[in-house]
């Protein structure tokens, strides 16, 4: 299966909000342009995954990842951080955070590690995944890039 990734528009907001909801991922945040959004997909154009970043000065939000469930299981969420790092890379972003309800693991797996909330930098708590969008129960994560 051949995957490819590409930018975000704001052309794709439909798309994009459709996978998130079916992955159970809140939409009502979602930045106007989607900048820093990258979305993957399969041969036949069909969106198999999105990722997204919000950026903080050196930090930066990793947010929005899901993968549509029929292409789980297929490397396309591992490869979709893969750029995902890579741009934060040439964004000059040198720390990840994330906030997650279900795939600690998942993520533990790319190399991030939990953190307390009280730790992650004032800015990306004052973001509104961190301000109430997740739930307080969600599981922080960092990664040094």
């Amino acid at each position: 299966m051949q995957i490819t990734f590409r930018a975000a528009t704001e052309a794709d907001r439909p798309a994009v909000e459709a996978l998130l909801q079916a992955c159970q991922l809140p939409t009502a945040d979602l930045p106007a342009g989607l900048p820093h959004f990258l979305l993957a997909f399969n041969n036949t154009k069909h969106l198999a995954g999105v990722a997204g970043l919000e950026l903080y000065g050196p930090d930066a939000l990793l947010r929005s990842v899901a993968v549509a469930p029929e292409f789980r299981r297929r490397y396309v969420g591992r490869n979709l951080f893969a750029e995902v790092l890579d741009q934060a890379v040439g964004l000059r972003v040198k720390r990840l955070y994330l906030l997650t309800t279900t795939a600690e693991r998942y993520f533990a797996r790319l190399g991030f590690a939990k953190i307390e909330r009280e730790l992650v930098p004032a800015r990306v708590q004052a973001s509104p995944q961190f301000a109430g969008v997740c739930p307080s129960s969600a599981t922080a994560m960092h990664l040094e890039v």
